[in-house]
């Protein structure tokens, strides 16, 4: 088990923040904003995070190949534990563009502007989609 201050530390270091955009028909607008953060390495490894994870009350899963032409473990965090783990992440971060965006992100998620058309087209314009 790694302490909080380590758990942090890896995932400013070895964390890949990802927002996607997938067709929704649910979603008035047509699309649905899924923010996660993925960590690929070692499967030992990424046990232990786990185990650290959740002794922060963060859950997260555990992926044995990620794809057919990806075929390397990975450890996810989405939904509630991942809004829990970025407010770990120091906000200091300015020399990482990917924590950057995934904040602003969250944020504008936080305040439901993701769910109309100007929000969404924000957030595709921040990604380089549009």
């Amino acid at each position: 088990m790694f302490p909080k201050q380590t758990v942090i530390g890896i995932f400013v270091a070895k964390a890949v923040p990802q927002i996607k955009i997938n067709r929704s028909d649910s979603s008035r607008i047509g699309y649905a904003v899924v923010p996660s953060i993925l960590i690929r390495s070692n499967i030992k490894f990424l046990k232990d995070i786990k185990v650290s994870l959740s002794h922060l009350q963060i859950e997260s899963k555990i992926t044995d190949v990620e794809s057919n032409t990806r075929p390397s473990p990975l450890l996810v965090v989405s939904g509630e534990s991942m809004r829990t783990l970025n407010k770990l992440i120091p906000d200091f971060y300015s020399s990482n563009k990917d924590w950057q965006q995934f904040k602003i992100i969250l944020s504008m998620m936080e305040r439901k502007e993701h769910l109309t058309l100007s929000g969404l087209e924000t957030i595709m314009t921040m990604k380089g989609i549009l």
